[in-house]
């Protein structure tokens, strides 16, 4: 027999917490009526979901299987939640914005920041994903915008072009590199190097870098995000290759930037859905960002 939303909740609240007592404080109902509704889903399923031993409750195997299926239920229930809060507020000014590491971590903070100091009444949300991430939320309408220095391509978004950017070395002060105008892969092929996955947008843009050299680089350490890759050149544990908007986020004395040559470019975009225009507070805030990565 079919389960209803309600069996569904408790029967979650259960697993969750471990415990009739648990599931009882979650969901702020009595305690003989978590049990009473547990009785009634057993029957109902004709299977006993959990086994009791001095005292507690210890999930079967078909509760176990039946929890995986209802958590993803209930997070579905959740983005929809999600979806008409974002909906809400939207009416009353809001913009939810989804950034990948670099512009998320000094763009799109500046620009929020200067945004509200011209539109103080507007709402923002600001979320740091991975790539997949930040192509989910905008297919599923939970993000406005997004900005990326990585490529993003789905059928289902468009981009557009914010400023364009280059790969730089970063360098501990007073390293060997930092007589240097720009380096090339062969004046970095000779240190250690913070580097990343090869088969991450990021690995790509390294192995661009050196795509002309005979010289390959020393990977030391591998990294995910540049800011890590930044925090552990300030370490003194190598070199490495961002995007010139990461490294204006660790500009400091204990740190030098140098262009790479041969030019690796990057460009900054602003994406979103492209089942509909973008919204009037969404073009302002494309347009700050805009300054900002200019100025």
């Amino acid at each position: 027999m079919p389960l209803n939303l309600r069996q569904i909740e408790v029967f979650r609240a259960v697993m969750v917490t471990g415990a009739i007592s648990g599931a009882a404080r979650l969901l702020r109902v009595s305690q003989p009526a978590v049990s009473r509704l547990v009785a009634h889903t057993e029957d109902r399923l004709q299977a006993r979901l959990f086994e009791r031993r001095k005292g507690r409750l210890h999930p079967t195997p078909e509760a176990q299987r039946l929890f995986q299926e209802v958590d993803d239920v209930y997070r579905g229930v959740q983005r929809v939640n999600d979806l008409a809060r974002d909906l809400l507020r939207r009416s009353t000014g809001y913009l939810s914005v989804v950034a990948s590491t670099s512009p998320g971590h000094l763009l799109a903070p500046k620009a929020i920041a200067e945004f509200r100091r011209r539109q103080p009444e507007v709402l923002f949300r600001l979320e740091i994903l991975t790539m997949e991430e930040v192509t989910r939320q905008l297919i599923s309408g939970h993000a406005d915008i997004a900005l990326t220095i990585l490529p993003i391509t789905h059928p289902s978004l468009q981009a557009t072009k914010i400023a364009d950017s280059r790969l730089v070395c970063v360098a501990p002060a007073g390293h060997p590199l930092e007589r240097l105008a720009t380096v090339t892969a062969a004046d970095i092929a000779g240190y250690p190097l913070i580097g990343y996955s090869r088969e991450s947008p990021y690995g790509a843009l390294v192995a661009e870098a050196f795509k002309d050299t005979d010289r390959q680089p020393d990977i030391a350490i591998e990294v995910r995000l540049t800011q890590v890759a930044c925090s552990l050149v300030a370490a003194g544990a190598g070199v490495a290759l961002v995007d010139e908007f990461a490294a204006r986020g660790v500009l400091s004395s204990d740190l030098i930037v140098r262009p790479v040559e041969p030019l690796v470019p990057i460009t900054l975009t602003a994406v979103n859905a492209g089942t509909a225009p973008l919204s009037r507070l969404a073009l302002d805030f494309v347009e700050i960002v805009r300054e900002l990565a200019q100025g």
